[in-house]
């Protein structure tokens, strides 16, 4: 589902920002698959699932986009030299 790299944790098996956005509530199983219960952000999916509508509106996170991207390496891969002469 997910592997540990020095940034954090990624996905491995993508999802659509249909299923996974902000509000969504839900559980990985042990198989890594998403399983949704709600999403906050609509009222039908929370009655479905008998929940009430928050009392306070959800507030956004401001957006900050990231500007610098750093170096990508991973303790497993190593280096060999290779170079070697030729006997004339």
């Amino acid at each position: 589902m997910r592997r540990n790299h020095p940034y954090g944790m990624a996905l491995y098996k993508p999802l659509s920002t249909k299923v996974l956005r902000p509000g969504s509530v839900g559980y990985w199983n042990d198989l890594g698959d998403w399983n949704p219960i709600a999403q906050l952000d609509s009222e039908h999916s929370l009655q479905l699932q008998a929940f009430k509508v928050p009392e306070e509106e959800l507030q956004r996170a401001k957006f900050q986009p990231i500007t610098e991207w750093d170096r990508k390496y991973s303790i497993l891969v190593t280096e060999t030299d290779l170079s070697a002469r030729a006997l004339l």
